[in-house]
């Protein structure tokens, strides 16, 4: 047997005792940051701050972190995401999918939807309008709402409503226990529906003929003789004129961009007896219709008889 004096590797552990921080410990050998703690039993090899499993580079105190993981740590490396621009240049430097902010909101251009306004970043329904500044952010047909009462200035103008006037959203125009709200919220029609005298109901020789005069201009007693059910909730003429009112301002039925009583009026009306198909359409379509198929005259309509 070798005394410690003649043995070079007094603690057998295949490092001679020149080399061994710790020649007579079996279990360590090497002390990179000088603490006194082997590397083996020390969680922070290099004393950087960060712990050997957290960290890219344990026995650099220099480096920990390799965002791109090309071997050179972020301290030294000149593009630390590797995305081919050096980090002085880059806006994101650990950011490999973005490198410029034009409008320097803090998103990076390839993920802004609006790169050169710093106000908005995100248009969830894709209209145009970004989410910050859109009252509908998820719905891509509306995206204003001036008086703030909940329903799109657009809607309110379709059926009638004040878009500047939020009293209306607790309106109900069709007197069906619903508000003007809660039916924007549901998909339904506020009011002005085809049942124009508020019976509950949809008839062509009441509603329809009531519609038909009102297109053409008649008013007051020229309006309603003969023409309200007798369970009319609305019989005298200027309540019926108000509700017409409504019901023509979204009654462009073939889509023509104006009312007119020769062709959505008579569509209605024959709408209302019950025709269907070509007998429907056949004679009463505006020569700039944009609707032009029964189909879609019938799908518009259906809408106007919930």
């Amino acid at each position: 047997l070798l005394g410690d004096v003649c043995d070079p590797d007094d603690d057998n552990d295949g490092y001679s005792d020149d080399e061994d921080t710790f020649p007579l410990d079996p279990t360590e050998s090497i002390d990179t940051d000088f603490d006194g703690i082997g590397n083996n039993a020390d969680t922070d090899d290099d004393n950087d701050g960060y712990l050997d499993n957290e960290d890219a580079f344990p026995l650099d105190k220099n480096e920990w972190i390799d965002t791109d993981s090309d071997g050179i740590g972020n301290n030294a490396d000149t593009d630390d995401d590797g995305d081919g621009v050096p980090d002085i240049s880059d806006a994101f430097p650990l950011d490999s999918t973005e490198w410029f902010d034009s409008d320097q909101d803090g998103v990076g251009d390839n993920s802004d939807a609006f790169p050169n306004d710093p106000n908005e970043q995100v248009d969830s329904d894709q209209d145009g309008v970004g989410d910050n500044s859109d009252a509908f952010p998820n719905n891509p047909a509306y995206f204003l709402d001036s008086d703030q009462d909940g329903m799109p200035d657009a809607w309110e103008i379709q059926f009638g409503l004040d878009p500047n006037d939020p009293s209306d959203a607790n309106s109900d125009f069709d007197n069906d226990g619903v508000s003007a709200l809660e039916e924007f919220i549901a998909g339904t029609i506020p009011g002005g529906t085809l049942d124009v005298d508020g019976n509950q109901s949809y008839d062509a020789l009441t509603d329809g003929l009531l519609i038909l005069r009102y297109m053409f201009g008649l008013t007051d007693n020229s309006l309603i003789t003969g023409a309200v059910a007798s369970d009319a909730i609305y019989k005298d003429a200027d309540s019926l004129q108000n509700r017409l009112a409504v019901i023509a301002a979204m009654s462009d039925i073939d889509g023509s961009g104006s009312v007119d009583a020769l062709t959505d009026g008579l569509l209605i009306l024959r709408y209302l007896f019950g025709l269907e198909g070509d007998t429907l359409i056949i004679g009463v379509l505006s020569a700039d219709a944009t609707r032009t198929e029964p189909s879609e005259i019938e799908d518009f309509l259906s809408r106007l008889t919930p």
